[in-house]
């Protein structure tokens, strides 16, 4: 089966790539390796040809290759001064990317150093002097620094800091005075070995201890403790000094004597930060002394308030003390109140390890969280088998609190235990249903029943003729009244225009260039009237990918909750639950319903954001990490590039497929393994033998649990989406 889905994959993949879309399409679509290799198969190319395959490798991170093409194309040749400006751009911050790798750059250099002294009107000119300064001082360049006028004063500072390093002569007079912010001055230690000694001797408390800090993220720690000598003969013993001190002991190797010494510190001083009792707790639990962890922070935990609350849940949990941290969190909610940041996790961690105290916690709670422990405890009573029991809680949710993650999973459970309780149905239906009935006018929780008993009774609307016709009424009038209650700003109008202006000569083709210029005349300080007036403007220029991610955070700050959603046209919901991928990902993914998850952990991944890198550095649509890419490509036998948006999204619904397969079509499983790794998920299958649901309650990466639920969530709207159509 996964080699017959390779095979399709294959065949699928090289009948795009000798599709007939001409390049000037393809480059506004990101599909960059294809745009490429249909334009250096032209007879003889433009500027503007050798302008997109340059811009094309830039954007797959291929520097050298772009800058090759960059130095084809002659700056006047355009009569664009946008097309020019991004021209500049581009080209000046590939060669900053590739300066410290490429030995033979000076013919670029010099076009770009004569660029920033004549065209200071360019309007990325600040974004253009910033990366030229940055090459003159990745290259060591302090002369051309100390004699280049600066545009930007901002940048000043590196005129300083070049000055140090010009001529030792410098220092027989006086010493320099450093006086910089502080995050400057981290640009100046990227220089540390240059630095004079004398230099390092004249600084103050403030920046020495920057300088401590860099040390230690460069993990220079020989240096450090020579420097911690100095600090300490300088500014004397304090906490940041016995922290420091303990801390380069123990990273080079001095172990037990970095430990002892900060347990000595903690027993005898008078005033041990919480970073500094942080630090050692930290060292005990990586030695894995966990019980002397434990007896520390009992002993010393009331000195620090709510700042040990954290490391006081970590450590309960790795000493296996459940009860004590049940009981523990039940004396503080009473104490200070329920603490949401808390309170999740401690049930979440007793769920995975003692049934019991969880649901005693759900019941202990449940007044104060009804919705997320009334969903809790039908799980726990639906896998004990208290059926009964399940299904008051199941319903419960079903009529309280429709279009929720715990609203979507009840359907399916409440509907399987349905026959044996249809009293109990009946009677909790209609007490809902008078309750709505007897009210003048209707709120948005009231109007979303109007859609949700499409799911579970439909039938009981034509019972009910009047109510659920005055219900529909308010929600025509709900979705009239959206847009209107929308908040104009002329400044937002006026931004707007100056971007239109600018961006009306650029070729229709120059998507990734508009939102360069979108981002700089609105500095990213965008409105939900911006894109949501403009809706057609922005994906009529192939910018919908961009505006996704917006819209979906400002309708949700707009309606209050996620699940009002439902409530909007469809038109509106269409505009953050967009469709135009869907029949893409269907030549990969011929069955509708898992094409439906396909797009659904697509859109949760990325929001179809092309260009996005996470903090863990996946990358694109489909947010692959490099390391799966690879495999993938490896594969699939075929030359394609991360960076391109339809590689991208074929390795992603490639792995996605494979991860069904491996799971035989779990989708919890398949969802978890693509966000934590197979590697986790088959953990967490072998500690947590539950239902799929409460299996998701268990699983041990809050990201991973939080991305599972907005998928389900995801693929309800996209079914409902499909349904409407």
């Amino acid at each position: 089966m996964r080699n017959f889905f390779f095979t399709i994959l294959l065949v699928l993949f090289w009948g795009q790539t000798l599709s007939q879309e001409s390049p000037y399409e393809l480059y506004k679509n990101y599909s960059f390796r294809r745009a490429i290799s249909s334009l250096t198969n032209k007879k003889e190319l433009s500027p503007y040809d050798n302008y997109i395959i340059a811009t094309s490798f830039f954007k797959m991170k291929d520097y050298t290759n772009a800058l090759f093409y960059y130095s084809k194309v002659n700056y006047d040749a355009f009569s664009n001064t946008i097309f020019r400006d991004n021209f500049i751009s581009f080209y000046i911050a590939a060669l900053n990317n590739t300066i410290e790798t490429s030995a033979d750059l000076y013919s670029n250099y010099s076009y770009i150093s004569n660029f920033v002294y004549f065209y200071t009107n360019n309007i990325y000119f600040e974004e253009v002097e910033k990366n030229y300064v940055n090459i003159l001082w990745k290259t060591r360049d302090f002369d051309k620094i100390v004699s280049y006028n600066f545009i930007n004063t901002n940048l000043s500072f590196f005129k300083s800091f070049a000055n140090l390093f010009i001529t030792n002569s410098l220092f027989q007079t006086e010493l320099p005075v450093i006086d910089v912010e502080i995050s400057k001055f981290s640009i100046l230690l990227d220089y540390f070995d240059l630095l004079d000694k004398r230099v390092i001797d004249n600084l103050e408390q403030k920046y020495f201890e920057n300088l401590i800090s860099y040390l230690i993220r460069k993990n220079k720690f020989k240096e450090l403790e020579n420097i911690l000598k100095e600090y300490n003969i300088k500014f004397g013993e304090s906490d940041f000094y016995y922290r420091n001190y303990a801390f380069t002991k123990y990273k080079l190797g001095n172990k037990e004597e970095a430990i002892g010494f900060l347990e000595e510190y903690i027993k005898n001083g008078k005033r041990v930060s919480w970073q500094s009792f942080k630090t050692f707790l930290d060292m005990l639990l990586k030695e894995k002394l966990d019980e002397k962890a434990y007896s520390y922070l009992k002993k010393y935990k009331d000195f620090y308030g709510p700042a040990y609350y954290e490391y006081w849940v970590r450590i309960l949990k790795k000493t296996d003390r459940y009860l004590e941290l049940y009981n523990w969190y039940l004396r503080l909610s009473k104490k200070v109140g329920i603490l949401p940041e808390y309170e999740r996790e401690i049930f979440r961690t007793l769920l995975r390890n003692n049934l019991t105290l969880a649901k005693k916690m759900s019941l202990s709670f449940k007044e104060n969280n009804k919705f997320y422990y009334t969903y809790s405890l039908a799980l726990i009573n639906y896998q004990t088998k208290h059926y009964k029991a399940a299904y008051t809680n199941f319903l419960k949710i079903l009529v309280d609190y429709p279009f929720t993650y715990e609203w979507i999973v009840s359907l399916k459970y409440e509907k399987e235990l349905r026959d044996s309780n249809k009293a109990l149905f009946n009677e909790k239906i209609i007490t809902k249903i008078n309750t709505i009935n007897s009210k003048k006018s209707f709120s948005k929780d009231d109007l979303l029943f109007y859609y949700a008993v499409d799911h579970y009774y439909p039938e009981i609307k034509n019972k009910y003729k009047n109510l659920f016709h005055r219900l529909n009424t308010a929600i025509s009038n709900f979705q009239n009244n959206f847009p209107k209650g929308i908040v104009r700003n002329e400044k937002i109008n006026d931004k707007f225009n100056e971007f239109l202006e600018a961006e009306k000569n650029l070729p229709e083709y120059m998507c990734l260039e508009r939102i360069k210029l979108l981002e700089k005349i609105f500095d990213k300080k965008y409105s939900l009237s911006l894109f949501y007036d403009n809706y057609n403007f922005f994906t009529n220029r192939g910018m919908e990918h961009y505006i996704v991610s917006y819209l979906n955070g400002f309708f949700i700050n707009y309606l209050d909750k996620k699940e009002y959603v439902i409530l909007l046209d469809k038109n509106d919901i269409l505009k953050i639950f967009p469709t135009n991928h869907l029949e893409k990902i269907e030549t990969y993914i011929t069955d509708r319903d898992m094409a439906l998850w396909a797009i659904s952990f697509v859109r949760e991944e990325s929001h179809f954001r092309k260009e996005v890198v996470s903090w863990a550095n996946a990358i694109g649509i489909a947010q692959i990490i490099p390391p799966t890419f690879e495999m993938i490509k490896r594969a699939i036998k075929l030359d394609i590039n991360i960076y391109d948006f339809d590689d991208n999204l074929l390795a992603g619904i490639y792995h996605f497929k494979y991860l069904l397969n491996r799971y035989k079509g779990n989708i919890f499983f398949a969802v978890a393994a693509y966000n934590s790794g197979e590697g986790s998920v088959n953990r967490w299958r072998q500690r947590y033998n539950y239902i799929d649901e409460l299996w998701t309650e268990c699983v041990e990466y809050n990201e991973t649990y939080f991305y599972i639920r907005k998928i389900v969530f995801s693929h309800f709207i996209y079914n409902y989406l499909v349904s409407l159509k």
